[in-house]
């Protein structure tokens, strides 16, 4: 096997299984909440709900992106292509976008419905400062090297 081909497989193999982690923790997060209502003429309705923790799913976004931009990889490593630079640029722009707007989220939520102290929700506070600092220095730079490319 060369040495191109090393990276760009551990970046697929990496991102498939970060999606199939996130999947099967998505899954067996589910809980299962019964209730019954009584109509009027006496009978019982029964209605399941399901809920899910948004932290997997927030994971399975990520690792999707993951997953595509290592398959955009490794085919422009094959086809002897240098990998076009905006690409990866917006994808990690996308991907800090995302984690930004949940640490916001929250932050935000938690700090509301004063479900923690103040002290424990610091944490996603500065997540959210930083991720968003790191997601616009990706914008500016995507939108640089689009203006040199074109």
């Amino acid at each position: 096997m060369k040495n191109k081909y090393v990276k760009p497989i551990l970046m697929t193999v990496c991102g498939s299984l970060f999606v199939l982690f996130s999947i099967i923790l998505f899954a067996s997060s589910a809980v299962k909440k019964d209730s019954s209502y009584e109509t009027a003429n006496g009978d019982y309705l029964y209605m399941f709900k399901y809920k899910f923790n948004s932290n997997y799913l927030i994971g399975m976004i990520l690792g999707l992106i993951m997953l595509g931009y290592a398959i955009y990889v490794l085919i422009s490593t094959k086809k002897n292509i240098s990998y076009n630079k905006n690409a990866s640029n917006l994808l990690l722009s996308i991907s800090f976008l995302i984690l930004c707007t949940y640490c916001g989220k929250q932050f935000f939520e938690q700090t509301i419905e004063d479900k923690l102290p103040y002290k424990n929700t610091q944490v996603y506070l500065y997540s959210f400062i930083i991720l968003g600092i790191i997601c616009a220095y990706y914008i500016l730079e995507y939108f640089t090297n689009k203006k040199k490319n074109a």
